[in-house]
């Protein structure tokens, strides 16, 4: 998770809160985020540019941060809430800092964002440390008060000063209570404040602090209910003194009844105004010093809003007036300092903005400092990895920041490293050393960088062999390293010797190499000792001479060729002689090398010999194909880059005559894409296309005509999935799916034939669904939810003993109507389509067999909702039929409860679905649905079927393998232990699964008391509860040979299984994401998507969430995992070989490759 301080932090000798003053160059002005459990600290320069300055380390992850004002202080300081259930107070002096614990949650209380809240001038914070009960810490006083409030459903605290606080409750789904209530003064009176230190990371506890009282009346002043669910408040004081709620829908705005008598308090609420505004999809508001309100959503845009009064009254809001900024990306958190702001974003490209009001009234944003950007890719290379594994390091961002990445296995990606770093503009790769190992030369426009690029970090050389003057081209040769530069060529020995952080293994040569280089070189290749160079429209060949001792080292030009035309592009390609056909032992002979050359205004492909530079061949290039840009030639595979596309020759031989190639273009490839080539035991031709969204990497095998996609989408905005061996990828309005044995398709989704509009935006999630009736106990189900609310795509497969074919399948929300449609996968080509009623948007699809045939069903729950209604939502079940091109509705059955349907699947050819805490059983007889009520959570009547049901299960069914436990029988066993604890009036089960080693794990969302993972095996007076694995609400659960689970704050989590024993262990592999539920969680093994036929869904991330998300390294993860076993020695299981569990965590660690997610904001 990523928060951002509200304000700024003064360090000075003044301790005015007034923003005009802290312009003085006397008044240092710092900015504070937290990541993870560190807080950083930059210091604003006076052109508004950021200087990190020192990070302070805590001890647990960062949920939220506030800055505050201690009047007995000179300076501000932070107050930080972390998810382990503590709030830290961080003082900044000069040039150091101190760090306090000033309060502790009680256990199980679990800390939430919105509960917490700082009165900002009078050094108090609030904090919801209980049910129906808030903690108010004095930071002043050092002191704390517990005052009990009476709220049961608390959603939102906003503190207004000392002697007041709003509560806001979620009385139902679909309605909320503000309440207003005074705080009287405490008649204790605190002794003198501790005393304080100023060392670093100094640990202490106020709880025990002189003055500490646990007493503490309130008394509620005003209450006003509304008829919506709101999802932030703010208090707004001048001009309008009040507070403005916000949500989705509404706006609205009332005064604050501080102060007033019961006749204006009758008064205020009269003056309540619910405000329409211009904007929809409202992801965070934040409230400026100067009193505006600026407001971000969904979609980049970043509007401030502008309270105006009425003439007569300052209790009510006339009208409100919105300027637009744009930012570009799903923004997070906003915050602001003098007319700078903060625009967090849940993508990871956070900025810094400059705001400028211009005189016509608009507003103009600059980009003054981005937050660990990916942003758009300038420049990658790609250097072979340790085990063949590839290794590509990018140079990405814009203007003046820039961050080279790493991206480690060219399959999928599982770790990324960054190095921030200013101005590059191309990268260059050495091979040296460790073979895992590789050194990157970033060249600017007057300087040159070494960076020393492994698996796990990326260094910055501090020596500047390289930094004299920029870079033209370099590569690495046996035992040197050559430089090309404007107006040298320099020559690096490798020396002998382990690298270190500090230093390099290279010596100078003995003096630099003048070459004449007034023209632009075109290109660089090594082979051996030999150095080609491309200069204008000329080739020069030269050769590495040196003396035995290598004491002395320099270039000798071979040979030189000029050509009629600029040379464009260069390749050199090798020719094995192989087998003699007499013998078994390999040929003696020289292999035969040649260089393949392409030029500029020219449609012609130069074979020449690289001894000589003679031409062997000359191949005649079509006219549309234009000038080469870029030429690859590996073994029998031969690719050009063009204006127009990428080509290739098939069966290329450079002694073959010119009519015997056959030149194709490859489909799916557009003019961005550029070629590189990897040197390595395994050669391959790669190519990466460069643009604004993203980054699609593509290789070919020298049996492979057509692409197949091994990495996409690098950054966010380009996104694809694959499954099986199809890569699906979408951009805009277009859908493409390739595989690497057909050709790529691609259909618009604008044709007639799918009944979309033409500017239809499509995201989609994927759904592998994979049926073999020979062996039903081998289903493999996956599913990732759109990140869009708007359109929503599936896929499924379906295999028979005769047929195996696709169909992808997707839902659109288009204003009043939802359709579901229908395409085969082979072609892209739409099959049918089917229209819902107005209003009636489908929540849940999934597939398979439910009337006991071998006939496949698609099972739709849709959602009837009409908009500006209070009235609860009202579901349906539809069981739909593909027959050829027709889709046919069998059969639909309206539900009589209300409520959204939150869960759907098949089991056992049942029909299961949850509305609320509800759950029913769907069967299909003679086409027509039948359904009853199989468990209700938290009733204290149990329907006896279903018990009995549960009582006669056996673990032999969890064994067999087929995960086929009904959900019902879950859910009422869990229901039965809840009712001998304690009642519980709204819970609802919205997390279930079933695996080798475990029944089902069951989340209550409700049950403040109650709230954790929940195991259920065979028996049900077996449950067990393991609160102490999660402290969050978990939103989605997937349970196989690992539970892996995904909590509302974005952490995403899993369960180890040891031996017969599962509940003390627990790797937490990311803290928390951002401040997002996590919608959907699937986990992949990596093994299994090495052998490509048996990778059921290779999934993939964009690489901010996937660096997010492995952040620490496995051995970090193996520290932990140790360090837990140390400390819970008498609970491990009676696992008594520690060795050997370690053993088994790390084989597991290995395999674990991704987790399949995806996350919403709130």
């Amino acid at each position: 998770m990523s928060c951002f301080a509200s304000t700024l932090v003064r360090d000075g000798t003044t301790s005015s809160s007034d923003i005009g003053r802290l312009l003085s160059n006397s008044i240092d002005v710092h900015v504070v985020t937290g990541t993870g459990h560190i807080v950083k600290i930059y210091k604003l320069t006076q052109g508004d540019l950021l200087e990190e300055s020192m990070e302070i380390p805590l001890t647990s992850v960062i949920e939220e941060l506030k800055v505050i004002q201690v009047p007995s202080k000179s300076h501000d300081d932070i107050v930080v809430l972390t998810a382990e259930g503590a709030i830290f107070q961080v003082s900044i002096g000069s040039g150091t800092c101190s760090t306090d614990k000033i309060f502790t949650f009680e256990q199980g209380v679990v800390p939430e964002r919105k509960k917490f809240g700082v009165v900002r001038e009078a050094g108090i914070v609030m904090v919801a440390s209980s049910l129906s009960y808030i903690t108010m810490i004095d930071l002043s006083a050092r002191s704390t008060r517990q005052l009990y409030t009476g709220l049961s459903y608390l959603k939102e605290l906003v503190p207004l000063s000392y002697q007041h606080f709003v509560g806001l409750e979620s009385e139902t789904k679909d309605s909320c209570v503000i309440k207003v209530f005074s705080i009287n003064p405490c008649q204790e009176v605190p002794e003198e404040p501790m005393e304080t230190s100023s060392m670093d990371l100094e640990l202490r506890d106020i709880g025990d602090a002189p003055g500490y009282t646990n007493s503490g009346e309130i008394s509620q002043v005003f209450e006003q209910k509304f008829n919506t669910l709101f999802a932030n408040v703010l208090q707004v004081k001048e001009p309008f003194n009040g507070m403005v709620m916000f949500n989705d829908a509404e706006m609205a705005c009332i005064p604050l009844p501080i102060g007033m008598s019961a006749s204006e308090m009758e008064n205020c609420r009269e003056s309540i105004r619910h405000l329409q505004h211009p904007f929809k999809d409202i992801s965070t508001v934040h409230l400026n010093a100067n009193g505006s309100i600026m407001v971000g959503t969904t979609s980049g845009s970043i509007h401030i809003l502008t309270l105006v009064p009425e003439a007569q009254t300052s209790m009510a809001v006339s009208s409100i007036n919105v300027k637009y900024v744009r930012n570009g990306s799903v923004l997070s958190t906003l915050s602001t300092i003098r007319n700078l702001v903060f625009a967090g974003s849940e993508t990871g490209n956070s900025c810094w903005l400059g705001i400028e009001e211009k005189d016509d009234g608009t507003i103009s944003s600059t980009r003054k400092h981005v937050f660990e950007s990916f942003g758009p890719v300038k420049d990658i290379i790609v250097m072979p990895g340790l085990d063949d594994r590839m290794k590509i390091i990018a140079l990405c961002g814009k203007q003046q920041d820039s961050t080279i990445r790493v991206l480690r296995n060219c399959v999928m990606l599982k770790s990324i490293k960054s190095v921030p770093v200013k101005k590059l503009e191309t990268l260059h790769s050495l091979k040296i050393g460790s073979k895992k190992d590789c050194w990157v030369l970033a060249s600017t426009k007057n300087s040159t960088d070494l960076y020393n690029v492994t698996d796990e970090i990326v260094l910055k050389n501090n020596q500047d062999l390289f930094s004299k003057t920029k870079t033209l081209v370099a590569a690495d040769m046996g035992p040197y390293v050559v430089q090309i530069t404007p107006t040298f060529a320099h020559i690096m020995r490798i020396l002998n010797g382990p690298m270190t952080e500090g230093g390099v293994p290279l010596g100078h040569f003995s003096q630099d190499i003048q070459m004449d280089f007034s023209k632009s070189i075109t290109v660089l290749d090594t082979i051996g000792q030999r150095i080609i160079v491309a200069v204008g429209d000329c080739i020069e060949a030269y050769k590495v001479v040196s003396t035995p001792d290598l004491t002395d080292v320099r270039l000798e030009l071979e040979n030189s060729r000029r050509f009629a035309f600029k040379v464009a592009c260069m390749a050199i390609h090798t020719t094995s002689s192989g087998l003699d056909p007499q013998s078994t032992s390999p040929s003696t002979s020289t292999p035969t090398v040649h260089l393949v050359v392409g030029f500029a205004n020219s449609f012609n492909l130069l074979i020449m010999n690289l001894d000589t530079l003679i031409t062997v061949k000359e191949i005649p290039l079509p006219q549309y194909l234009s000038c080469p840009k870029a030429v690859i030639a590996v073994g029998s595979d031969l690719v050009l880059s063009g204006t127009s596309g990428l080509y290739h020759y098939e069966n290329f031989q450079p002694q073959a005559s010119p009519t015997e190639h056959t030149l194709q273009r490859i489909p799916g490839c557009s003019t961005q894409h550029q070629l590189f080539h990897v040197k390595s035991e395994t050669p391959g031709i790669f190519a990466f296309e460069k643009s604004k969204r993203g980054v699609t990497l593509e290789q070919w095998a020298s049996k492979a005509t057509y692409p197949g996609v091994h990495e996409a989408s690098l950054v966010a905005g380009f996104c694809g999935y694959s499954f099986e061996n199809h890569v699906v990828v979408y951009e805009g309005s277009t859908l493409s799916i390739s595989s690497i044995y057909r050709r790529a398709e691609t259909i618009r989704l604008g044709d007639n034939a799918t009944k979309m509009a033409n500017n239809a935006t499509v995201t989609f999630g994927v759904i592998t669904h994979r049926i073999d009736h020979k062996d039903e106990s081998k289903n493999k189900h996956s599913l990732s939810r759109s990140l869009d609310r708007n359109y929503k795509t599936y896929c499924a497969r379906r295999s028979d003993r005769n047929t195996q074919w696709d169909i992808l399948y997707g839902t659109k929300d288009d204003k009043e109507v939802c359709s579901i449609l229908f395409f085969l996968v082979d072609t892209m080509s739409p099959l049918c389509s089917v229209e819902f009623s107005p209003y009636e948007t489908a929540r849940h699809i999934v597939s398979g067999q439910i009337d006991g045939t071998r006939t496949h069903y698609y099972v739709v729950a849709t959602c009837l909702s009409y908009p500006q209604k209070s009235a609860e939502a009202k579901s349906s079940i539809y069981v739909l039929k593909v027959s050829g091109k027709s889709v046919k509705v069998v059969d639909q059955l309206a539900m009589q409860v209300l409520g959204e349907p939150t869960s759907l699947h098949i089991s056992n050819q049942c029909i299961y679905s949850s509305f609320g805490n509800q759950e029913y059983r769907f069967r299909l007889v003679n086409e027509k649905l039948q359904y009853e009520l199989v468990g209700v959570l938290g009733q204290q009547t149990i329907p006896g079927t279903s018990m009995q049901a549960v009582r006669s299960s056996t673990s032999e069914d969890i064994r067999r393998g087929d995960y086929t436990c009904p959900s019902s029988q879950l859910a009422t066993g869990v229901a039965q232990v809840m009712k001998a604890t304690a009642p519980i009036a709204h819970n609802r089960v919205i997390a279930i699964g079933s695996g080798r080693h475990i029944s089902s794990l069951i989340y209550n969302v409700q049950g403040p008391r109650q709230a954790g993972l929940y195991f259920l095996p065979s028996r049900p007076t077996a449950i067990k509860r393991i609160n102490h694995l999660c402290n969050d609400k978990v939103t989605k659960m997937f349970a196989a040979d690992q539970v892996v689970f995904g909590t509302e704050t974005g952490a995403i989590g899993f369960v180890l299984f040891l031996e017969s024993q599962w509940e003390n262990l627990l790797i937490r592999v990311s803290a928390a994401l951002d401040r997002s539920h996590v919608f959907s969680v699937r986990y992949h093994n990596y093994s299994c998507l090495l052998q490509e036929r048996q990778s059921h869904n290779a999934g993939f991330l964009d690489g901010d969430r996937l660096q997010l998300l492995f952040k620490m390294s496995q051995a970090e993860i193996m520290a932990i995992l140790q360090s837990v076993i140390i400390k819970q020695e008498d609970k491990v299981c009676g696992v008594t070989d520690k060795e050997s569990l370690l053993v088994k965590l790390q084989l597991f660690l290995e395999s674990l490759s991704v987790f399949y997610t995806g996350l919403t904001h709130e």
